[in-house]
């Protein structure tokens, strides 16, 4: 497992726009206070994937990159892989609501829901509301809005699912 310091000079390393690194330090703390409130998730390796969520944008984005953003998550994968982070490849590559919108819920474990609603909380380091978020994404992507649409309901239900996890912790129940 890669120290927080080592990813956050990967992050660093990345030759990413401010703007991305300010969002993915902000996933990371919202990742590790949703994480804090779960007793059977790892607080540290959610607060990485956090920060290393949108890795791939360096091969979308700027430096003559011809990948399109759509593929970023594919492309964050990648490159954990190649520094042999593949828990973390799998983490990261499936936060994208493109992917969501694609797939069952029943595909994604406690840590996958968690990055997802850590990073459609937040809008640029700005921690907000899942609705929020989704209008700044349709605004955004208009030509994604098919696939935001599908992964709306998703979304909100793992929301619930997660708030209903925390306040089962929060108060004591374990049941």
């Amino acid at each position: 497992m890669l120290s927080q310091e080592k990813a956050l000079k990967i992050l660093e390393e990345c030759g990413l726009p401010q703007g991305i690194v300010d969002h993915s330090k902000a996933v990371s703390k919202r990742a590790g206070e949703i994480a804090g409130e779960i007793e059977e998730v790892d607080e540290k390796q959610l607060k990485i994937a956090g920060l290393l969520h949108d890795i791939g944008k360096a091969r979308c984005i700027g430096n003559g990159n011809d990948k399109p953003i759509s593929e970023h998550s594919i492309e964050s994968k990648k490159m954990l892989e190649e520094i042999d982070q593949d828990n973390l490849a799998e983490i990261c590559e499936k936060h994208s609501f493109r992917i969501l919108a694609k797939k069952d819920l029943d595909e994604y474990s406690l840590e996958d829901k968690i990055l997802i609603i850590s990073d459609m909380q937040t809008k640029g380091s700005e921690k907000v509301s899942l609705e929020k978020r989704y209008e700044d994404l349709l605004s955004r992507y208009p030509n994604d809005s098919e696939s935001l649409k599908k992964a709306l309901p998703k979304l909100k239900k793992i929301r619930s699912e997660l708030e209903s996890t925390m306040k089962i912790y929060i108060s004591g129940k374990t049941s």
